[in-house]
């Protein structure tokens, strides 16, 4: 009998060996992960590497993004906006130069660039698109803060606007769209957290993600190490491990469902003199105008103020354009929601003291210069493009911009910086 209690007591002491180990060893690989977490914290590594190389799904703000970085010097002029100007910028473009646009990799409007330096008598100017399909104001902000800065900044921004831009009922919160989330790498988004995510339960992924940065930026650092291993143990590193399939972004891979590609080239070009067939696109619109949110208005319009205040401070003029809709569109809205927008937009262009242009009772516009109830065709595209034209060129600050820009530009060439 005493055999066996004491069998039983030195089994009951291995069994709580075993656990007081295994607490142990959990204390000191959470004590373990804080530190790592801390030390991280503390340095930021990943801010000392380019956004570009990230990891990231190929989405239409990555590609903009993309050819936006690997423009050697700053554009003259940049035009910001959704899908309503995408389209009749493509098209206008494929129509201006004869060639097949892929809207994926030209994101150039060449066709404003020529119609400027020929009215200006200034070669060589410069205009780049970052209209998104589905950018809201905040997007547009989002594009001016973390891209439209110090050597790549242009002399004039031309922001199109429409009433979707500011209610759009298919958008929970700023910080939810994809524009938004792609360019937060490239800045930091404190100050302004709580206007994006307006919700506390939309803030807690995000500030989770900044506390705990293993989990916040693991994907990132997972190719990171992997390539820096790579660049490191080359050419035994080919020989005992597989590609980063993180880095390689095939969309015939596996890739993680949050990585998948929504555009790669060669998905949308269009040609020179293309017909598109008018495509009734109310169901889509009447969902979009489903919901007059105050509270999302409202956000939007700081967004507004936000980009025009910076742009100010960064000496660039930025023009606001009214961008026209069909009528059928309007019919859609909700009831005065419209004149609020206008009202608005000309508060917020009076008080930064910037023009704000509706071109719609000028360039006459018709249902055959629209392929749906907004987006407009390559003859719409002309007009609107046309009009832009003349609102930068009878802008007094934007025309001296231009010719501060350009005569740097000469001087650099002269001295062989290009």
């Amino acid at each position: 009998m005493a055999d066996e209690v004491k069998t039983e007591n030195a089994a009951n002491a291995e069994i709580g060996n075993a656990k007081h180990k295994r607490s142990v060893a959990v204390l000191v690989g959470i004590g373990v992960f804080f530190a790592i977490n801390f030390v991280l914290l503390i340095s930021q590594p990943l801010s000392k590497v380019s956004p570009e190389t990230l990891p990231s799904a190929h989405t239409w703000t990555f590609w903009a993004a993309k050819e936006f970085a690997a423009e050697k010097k700053a554009p003259d002029v940049v035009i910001c906006g959704s899908s309503v100007l995408m389209h009749p910028i493509a098209r206008v473009e494929a129509e201006h130069t004869g060639k097949n646009i892929d809207y994926v990799l030209n994101h150039q409007s060449s066709y404003v660039a020529d119609k400027l330096a020929g009215i200006l008598n200034k070669s060589g100017l410069s205009c780049f698109s970052f209209s998104l399909p589905g950018s809201m104001v905040s997007d547009d902000y989002m594009v001016m803060r973390a891209l439209l800065s110090g050597p790549k900044k242009p002399a004039v921004v031309v922001l199109g606007l429409t009433l979707r831009d500011f209610i759009d009922s298919g958008v929970t919160c700023p910080g939810a769209t994809p524009p938004f989330k792609y360019l937060k790498r490239y800045t930091n988004i404190d100050e302004f957290a709580d206007l994006a995510m307006p919700q506390v339960w939309q803030r807690m992924d995000y500030w989770i993600g900044k506390l705990v940065y293993l989990n916040g930026r693991k994907m990132d650092l997972q190719t990171i190490l992997s390539e820096g291993a790579k660049n490191t143990l080359t050419p035994l590193y080919t020989q005992c491990f597989a590609p980063c399939r993180l880095l390689e972004m095939d969309p015939t891979r596996n890739t993680p469902a949050n990585l998948r590609g929504e555009m790669e080239p060669g998905m949308m070009i269009v040609g020179p003199n293309e017909v598109a067939r008018y495509d009734d696109n109310t169901a889509e619109y009447r969902k979009r105008y489903k919901r007059n949110d105050p509270k999302m208005f409202e956000i939007q319009s700081k967004f507004l103020e936000r980009l025009l205040s910076e742009a100010k401070q960064n000496g660039i003029r930025v023009v606001m354009v009214n961008i026209p809709v069909t009528e059928e569109n309007h019919t859609l809205m909700p009831p005065l929601a419209y004149e609020k927008y206008q009202q608005r937009v000309k508060e917020l262009a009076t008080k930064w003291n910037v023009d704000y242009v509706d071109p719609a009772p000028s360039i006459k516009l018709s249902k055959a210069d629209f392929y749906d109830s907004v987006h407009m065709n390559a003859s719409g595209g002309r007009k609107l493009l046309d009009s832009f034209v003349n609102a930068v060129v009878t802008d007094k600050q934007c025309v001296s911009n231009l010719e501060t820009r350009y005569q740097k530009n000469l001087a650099k060439r002269a001295e062989n910086v290009y």
